[in-house]
């Protein structure tokens, strides 16, 4: 018997690919296991798949977005793991292998990330690289109750990439992440490191990597990153729609500013450094850059 998982899932006006997540999920339930959706779509056919195999449904009168929808359903576990899963993703075994419970047993890990497959191209798009991580993906990781209230959960304010933002914030209280080798969880969408993204969805990513920056990292290096995003958005989508996601989140930045600043996290100087270091350039690019830029970014952080 393994130690009980709350597993928690974000849906939004998926109907068919919500039956598969749990569908696979109840496959591979034990005693103790507790199965909650969160329906950020409040929609007929959710809570009648959901109720149908047993899970506990709890319906949004808005989107709230996927980062406050788990902080709700995580707000109803009762178990000491939480296992977040997207509902364009399901499972081929339990997520609770040898491995897994050997790194739970030591205190200070707090989360650990799965590789997630695309199922049309059976490509790895997160967590390729076993052993010690920056960060994960939030469509498929296993998190400690107490790491996640700790840290305060998802930040609300956060749209898109909330996953980085609670990495950090783990990383303050010295909670650690890693990968594991296996099992695999199955992502049976379009891969979204390979598709453009629309102006409101740059605005979403800009805006919540640099609310994470400006929080926890120097200036410098919020400076750094920035222009890193900027090359990364530019060399996937046209530069009109990328100057106008990027500065439209830059005024919604500057609005928030002082409640930002007020937020800032006391960081260790190694905690900064574990994030910033070139190889973060490497590990999460998914373009590759110009050598004039590259020698730019060596150039300005830190070697570790």
């Amino acid at each position: 018997m393994t130690t009980p998982i709350s597993f928690v899932l974000v849906t939004f006006h998926r109907p068919e690919r919500l039956r598969k997540c749990l569908e696979s999920v109840f496959a591979y339930l034990e005693a103790g296991d507790e199965v909650i959706v969160v329906d950020n779509g409040n929609s007929q056919a959710a809570a009648q798949t959901s109720e149908e195999l047993g899970a506990t449904y709890l319906a949004q009168r808005e989107n709230l977005g996927p980062g406050p929808g788990r902080n709700i359903g995580v707000q109803m576990a009762t178990n000491d793991l939480i296992f977040f899963l997207d509902d364009d993703a399901y499972l081929v075994s339990r997520p609770f292998t040898a491995e897994v419970e050997r790194l739970l047993q030591r205190p200070e890990v707090g989360a650990i990330g799965f590789p997630i497959m695309e199922l049309s191209s059976s490509q790895i798009l997160y967590a390729s690289h076993e052993g010690r991580a920056k960060a994960f993906a939030a469509g498929a990781f296993l998190i400690k109750a107490k790491a996640f209230h700790e840290a305060n959960g998802f930040d609300p304010e956060i749209k898109w990439s909330e996953e980085f933002d609670l990495a950090v914030r783990l990383a303050n209280l010295g909670h650690q992440i890693h990968n594991v080798s296996t099992p695999k969880v199955i992502h049976d969408s379009v891969n979204p490191i390979n598709v453009p993204h629309s102006r409101k969805k740059l605005e979403a990513i800009f805006y919540g990597r640099i609310r994470t920056l400006l929080k926890s990292f120097s200036f410098r290096h919020v400076g750094v990153m920035a222009f890193r995003l900027f090359l990364t958005a530019l060399a996937k989508n046209s530069p009109f729609r990328t100057i106008g996601g990027i500065s439209v989140a830059t005024l919604f930045l500057i609005r928030d500013f002082p409640e930002i600043y007020r937020e800032r996290a006391v960081l260790r100087k190694d905690v900064e450094l574990f994030f910033v270091r070139p190889n973060l350039i490497e590990d999460e690019l998914s373009v590759p850059l110009s050598s004039k830029a590259w020698r730019f970014l060596q150039r300005k952080l830190p070697q570790r």
